[in-house]
Parts: structure tokens; C-alpha cells; sequence
């Protein structure tokens, strides 16, 4: 958990900055976690099902450090998504 005093100190020391992929259907949901991502340093893609996610791991694969998946959604679902992320990954 992060310290409520002194929140700017622990993510300034503990921030990241590699690329995440959220997929998620729903937009409140997407967006807090794009928000705490973002502040955290991470930089975010984001997809709104699991259609959309693929095609873009199709463009950037080498680029997502990590998936943050709705596993259930429109498209495909997370299990999916994740099976042909660790695919494409290893190709």
C-alpha cells in the first residue's frame, strides 16, 4: 500500500515508466485506472474491448511491458488475449 502522508515522495522514488495495455469495456473503470497509472509514470495505451487490444499488440507488441485485462468483456476475453500476447511475444 502507499503511505497516505508523503504520496508524491513514494511515487517519485518508485514510479515506473514501462508501457502498459489496459483493456476495459467499461469508461469509469478505464479511466481511474488510465489516471492512477498515468501518475504512477506509466506510460498507457488504452483499448475499449478485447478486439481492439489485439490489433493494437498487433502494431506495438514489442512495446507493451504489461497487459491489464477485463477478463470478461466484448471481443475476446482476457484469457484470449493474454494466450496470443505470450504468442506473439516469443515469435
Amino acid at each position: 500500500t502507499v503511505p497516505h502522508e508523503g504520496n508524491q515522495q513514494y511515487l517519485s522514488r518508485n514510479c515506473g515508466n514501462e508501457t502498459v495495455l489496459l483493456a476495459e469495456d467499461n469508461p469509469m473503470v478505464r479511466k481511474l485506472v488510465e489516471l492512477l497509472l498515468s501518475e504512477a509514470g506509466y506510460n498507457v495505451i488504452i483499448a475499449s474491448d478485447g478486439t481492439e487490444a489485439i490489433e493494437i499488440l498487433k502494431e506495438k507488441v514489442e512495446a507493451v511491458d504489461l497487459l491489464i485485462l477485463d477478463t470478461v468483456m466484448p471481443g475476446k476475453n482476457g484469457t484470449e488475449r493474454s494466450t496470443w500476447w505470450g504468442r506473439a511475444r516469443t515469435v
